[in-house]
């Protein structure tokens, strides 16, 4: 390959390297080289660190994700279950019975939304724009200090709009939800 490219071997085994990291190939011993599937996750994976090196990157990955739920909002409204409701209702009891903010529950509260849509990508972006949040909110893993009883307000708005299936209400909730995000990046 490097003869055939004009290029060092070096340049090439780096080249590989990199593909490899990036998830587009894999190099098996003994047998060579092969173009992997097409797979998000290498660029999932790599999002959040690439986001938290640049605050104003991270107001408009907030941005997109809210314009994300803004967009899911009638999809969901229209197709959550009883089943799902209750779920999100039943991790709001634990949030409710807690006098701290426990980030687990928040995350729950955001995966069972989106998994109440039938789009592995979309639950996918809600992680890592999760994962993101953290890394930059709490980049020496020290406790942010976050308004539970605030938080959970807002969480329960959502609940009670997608609950009466009104997309009107969802999306205002949903829009009141993100500068405490917002609010929570800039103090810390």
């Amino acid at each position: 390959m490097a003869a055939r490219l004009g290029i060092s071997r070096n340049s090439v085994r780096e080249g590989v390297k990199a593909l490899q990291v990036l998830g587009v190939v894999d190099s098996r011993v003994g047998s060579g080289m092969f173009v992997r599937p097409f797979s998000f996750d290498p660029i999932f994976e790599n999002l959040p660190y690439s986001l938290i090196v640049d605050l104003p990157m991270v107001k408009d990955m907030l941005e997109l994700r809210r314009v994300l739920d803004h967009g899911v909002a009638a999809d969901l409204v229209e197709s959550i279950t009883i089943e799902q409701l209750s779920a999100l209702e039943k991790i709001l009891d634990e949030w409710r019975s807690s006098d701290v903010y426990r980030p687990e529950l928040d995350r729950a509260f955001h995966e069972e939304f989106y998994g109440a849509l039938d789009n592995a990508l979309i639950r996918r972006l809600g992680d890592v724009f999760w994962q993101t949040y953290q890394q930059v909110a709490s980049p020496d893993n020290r406790e942010v200090p976050i308004d539970s009883a605030a938080t959970l307000l807002l969480h329960e708005a959502i609940l009670r709009a997608l609950t009466d299936r009104d997309l009107n209400r969802l999306r205002i909730a949903i829009d009141r939800h993100y500068p405490g995000i917002w609010a929570n990046l800039i103090d810390h």
